[in-house]
Parts: structure tokens; C-alpha cells; sequence
């Protein structure tokens, strides 16, 4: 029901994003990912049907000859599919499995852009700040260095590297907040919000990292044994 995918995501927005809210809005607002549930449950149906027993067939025929009537009735029956009907259910099962795991790694995909895009919209919503209190820091100086070279206790040039500064740190203010205005507008197109949903709400900053590295040295084996496109190409090459 699209309208309940729809309420479910504005009670997600309604309250302040973190990354796993993100990628549920996300899954919940991708309608390419819906026609792929669709397709989900095509394959399912064909791996039911595959495995059922044909149905048989039966016919019935009168013919008449001037006086003399005759009555056909046949009764058929596939055996080439039941002989087939193990290899069927088996083929279809690993379709099947195989569409499964093209699903899944399709709404990872998915979550991944959306905790990425997540991510780099709340950083530069925290570089914004940032460069606000540089600004009001350089602002200050500036005003400060202008009183004291009125009073004559510096001269031009000090005066000039203060207003440098005011106007270098006008300027990063500025690229970073055409930077946010960027990175919520790719976490818009990544959570595929629009109209009243594009009014959310980001955290302050970003959480703190971990005290140390993980350690991980077979994660390259880890990945080829566990990536899910490598496991669906596969079952279709079987």
C-alpha cells in the first residue's frame, strides 16, 4: 500500500534523521525497488507452478453418421513434464534464489547512498557552523582592528590583514553553504523525498569516531564470499 509506505516515511521526517532512518526512507520512497519486489513475486509464482503437477486433460466428442451416433472421450496426460518436474523445480529454484539476491543487493545499494549522501549532509551542515564562528571571530577582529587604527595603535597594514581575514572567512562561508545546499539536495534524490517531505531535520553534528580501527584482515575474502551480486551471478551461471 503506497499510502502506508507514505505515512511511514513522514513519521520517519517528522523526527530528527540519523543514517538508519535515512536508508529506511529511502527503501520506503524507492519505487524502482517496488517493481523489483514485483518481479520478486513473479519468480516465486513461476517456482510454485514449476513445482506442481501438470494438469491432465480430458475431451469429449459426439459425431453423427445419418443414424448411427458415436461418442469420443480422451482422456491426456504431460508425462514429459512430470518426467521434467524435478529439473524444472530445481531450475526454477535457483532463479529463484538468484532474483533473491539481485533484490537484496539492490536495496543494499540503495541504503548505501543513502547513509553516504546522510553523512555528507550533516557534515556540511557542521562545516557551516564551523565557518559561522569563524566568520564572527574574523567579523570582531576586523571591527577591533578599525577602533585601533582609528586610535592610531596600528597602522594600514595590520589594518588590511584583519579585513584580509574578515573577507577570506566571508568567503569559505559562503562555499559552504552553497556546499550544504548541495548535500541536501543529493540526500533529497537518495531518499527520494519531495514536496512537503523535503522539509527535514539533521543532527547538530556527526557521531564521534571509533577509539581505534577495526581489525579485519580476510575482509577481502569476507567480500567475495558474502557480496551478494557475486553469489546471484552464480546461481545463474549454474
Amino acid at each position: 500500500d503506497l499510502d502506508a509506505l507514505d505515512r511511514r516515511a513522514a513519521e520517519l521526517l517528522a523526527r530528527p534523521l540519523t543514517a538508519d532512518s535515512a536508508v529506511q526512507v529511502a527503501l520506503l520512497n524507492n519505487r524502482g525497488l517496488q517493481a523489483t519486489y514485483q518481479e520478486l513475486g513473479i519468480a516465486e509464482a513461476d517456482l510454485v507452478q514449476a513445482s506442481r503437477l501438470p494438469n491432465p486433460g480430458f475431451s469429449f466428442a459426439r459425431l453423427r453418421r445419418g443414424h448411427e451416433v458415436e461418442y469420443d472421450r480422451t482422456f491426456s496426460f504431460d508425462l514429459g513434464h512430470l518426467i521434467a518436474l524435478p529439473f524444472a523445480a530445481q531450475l526454477e529454484g535457483r532463479r529463484f534464489e538468484a532474483i533473491q539476491r539481485s533484490v537484496a543487493m539492490e536495496m543494499l545499494q540503495v541504503a548505501s547512498e543513502a547513509r553516504k549522501a546522510f553523512y555528507a549532509a550533516v557534515a556540511a551542515e557542521q562545516s557551516v557552523r564551523y565557518m559561522l564562528d569563524v566568520k564572527a571571530t574574523a567579523d570582531a577582529g576586523a571591527e577591533l582592528a578599525r577602533r585601533l587604527a582609528q586610535a592610531g595603535n596600528i597602522n594600514k597594514l595590520q589594518q588590511a590583514r584583519e579585513h584580509g581575514f574578515f573577507s577570506e572567512a566571508a568567503l569559505n562561508l559562503a562555499r559552504a553553504q552553497q556546499a550544504r545546499t548541495a548535500a541536501r539536495e543529493r540526500l533529497a534524490r537518495a531518499l527520494g523525498l519531495w514536496g512537503d517531505q523535503l522539509i527535514y531535520t539533521l543532527p547538530e553534528r556527526l557521531p564521534d569516531l571509533p577509539k581505534e580501527p577495526a581489525d579485519q584482515p580476510d575482509i577481502e575474502q569476507q567480500a567475495m564470499a558474502q557480496r551478494l551480486d557475486v553469489q546471484s551471478a552464480r546461481l545463474h551461471l549454474d
